[in-house]
């Protein structure tokens, strides 16, 4: 029995060593904001990691105070680095008179249903030493000079990354340029994130020196085409083009599905009586494997439900299936090892009534998308010219495998999927697999000439 237990080992590493193969490697280059991803809190509604500081907590009431607070993020920071975020948005923290923190009442100070200034400096070490970025949603103040004292004065207390701010119409570019040239002056590497309104130009806010710009009008077609099936996702690529025309650098637009700013994802397909878990991971993947820096907003990870503002910030529920958490964590990962899904070109290929398929391209890198957003099962041919001869596209997100003909790749997607394939020359002999065969055979061949030649000894003796 022992003997051959071993000799099945041996004849198990092989597969072993195949396993353990990558099927791709990313190129290591410097990592910039254009590689990240974010996941934005509203901090009341994440988790209470600390009761002492709870005050007037009526988590019943849609506009009160549920308890969230900094120890609660503190402590779910590992949920949080396991999805594969880059970087995390806090909502306001300063005292205020509402949950969200949007009623300042005093710029210096944090408030204290939140917890300590001591807490939130453990957060972002915390996160900073899990490689993950911490940035705060500012809210600029009616006084301008204000405003610019209290940027610079939170930049001084703790070590953030960047702000984001919202409501940019509320103020002239011209102060938001001023705005920008104070905050970089004091640190030329903090990021700042503007969020343009619909009906807005948010390359005014551009010009005005904010790194990246959030496009609630690309947020609107985004939800709006995966929130349904058999919709028409040409316009997506279309405003694209609208975006690489207007936009400086096209790939610091911001993408989402939903914010603190608009009805959940969920609700939309909910209403639209379609699954939401399904609807999600097709946006999803649209958002991880399009150009733009993409932000989830918590509980998008488990399909969290929402209406108008304030419905759609509800209390966090961790105690869910994990479906919806393990695919973003995969997409994540797809999009970390894949430097042409972060910033490379963006060519589609092949689109009708739901279906589409483009192409990303970097340096040497090619990656396809195919995101099947009808109910039927799809199949795609896509010319050989479109990505040259003696090639195979292999499936990173579901496992397939696509090989070259005369006429060119057949893709087959089923109802309501997608895959991201990287392309690669065609795999012809495997020279690691020989090589580990022609070790392990030969390694069994010298086992079992030592355990014959131990069982001739025990026969003379």
């Amino acid at each position: 029995m022992m003997i051959g237990n071993r000799v099945m080992a041996l004849l198990l590493i092989p597969f072993l060593l195949i396993s353990s193969v990558p099927v791709v490697a990313a190129e290591t280059e410097e990592r910039i904001w254009e590689d990240e991803w974010m996941y934005s809190i509203m901090i009341d509604r994440f988790n209470n990691g600390d009761p002492t500081n709870d005050q007037g907590i009526d988590i019943h009431n849609p506009n009160g105070y549920h308890g969230g607070d900094v120890k609660g993020i503190i402590d779910k920071l590992d949920y949080i680095q396991d999805m594969g975020v880059t970087a995390i948005v806090l909502s306001p923290l300063f005292k205020s008179s509402t949950y969200d923190g949007s009623g300042v009442q005093d710029f210096y100070k944090m408030d204290e249903r939140y917890g300590t200034m001591e807490q939130l400096k453990q957060l972002i070490k915390e996160a900073h030493d899990r490689d993950m970025k911490v940035v705060l949603r500012f809210v600029a103040s009616d006084n301008d000079q204000e405003t610019l004292k209290a940027a610079v004065w939170w930049m001084d207390q703790v070590d953030i990354d960047g702000y984001k701010i919202s409501s940019l119409e509320e103020k002239s570019p011209s102060f938001w340029k001023a705005f920008v040239n104070q905050v970089k002056a004091h640190s030329p590497e903090f990021y700042l994130i503007g969020s343009a309104p619909e009906g807005s130009d948010g390359t005014l806010y551009e010009k005005a020196g904010f790194d990246l710009i959030i496009d609630y009008s690309l947020y609107e077609q985004i939800s709006d085409v995966f929130s349904k099936i058999n919709s028409s996702s040409k316009g997506l690529y279309e405003r694209w083009g609208q975006t690489v025309s207007s936009y400086e650098n096209a790939f610091t637009v911001g993408t989402m599905i939903d914010d603190e700013d608009t009805v959940r994802f969920t609700r939309k397909a909910l209403e639209n009586r379609h699954h939401p878990g399904t609807r999600t991971k097709l946006a999803l993947t649209y958002l991880f494997s399009a150009p733009g820096i993409p932000t989830i907003y918590y509980g998008t990870e488990i399909a969290l439900d929402g209406g108008e503002e304030p419905d759609n910030n509800r209390s966090m529920n961790f105690r869910v299936e994990k479906e919806l958490i393990d695919y973003i964590s995969k997409i994540s990962e797809i999009r970390a090892q894949m430097p042409s899904l972060r910033k490379g070109t963006f060519e589609l290929i092949y689109e009708k009534d739901g279906i589409m398929v483009y192409k990303r391209g970097y340096k040497n890198e090619t990656t396809v998308v195919a995101i099947n957003n009808t109910d039927e099962t799809q199949i795609v041919d896509i010319p050989v010219e479109q990505m040259g001869r003696e090639k195979e596209l292999r499936g990173l997100l579901e496992e397939d495998m696509i090989r070259s003909t005369g006429d060119g790749y057949r893709i087959a997607i089923d109802r309501e999927k997608a895959n991201i394939y990287v392309l690669g020359d065609k795999t012809g002999l495997n020279v690691k697999f020989i090589a580990a065969m022609v070790i392990v055979y030969g390694t069994f061949m010298i086992f079992i000439y030592l355990v014959w030649k131990r069982g001739k000894k025990k026969q003379a003796s």
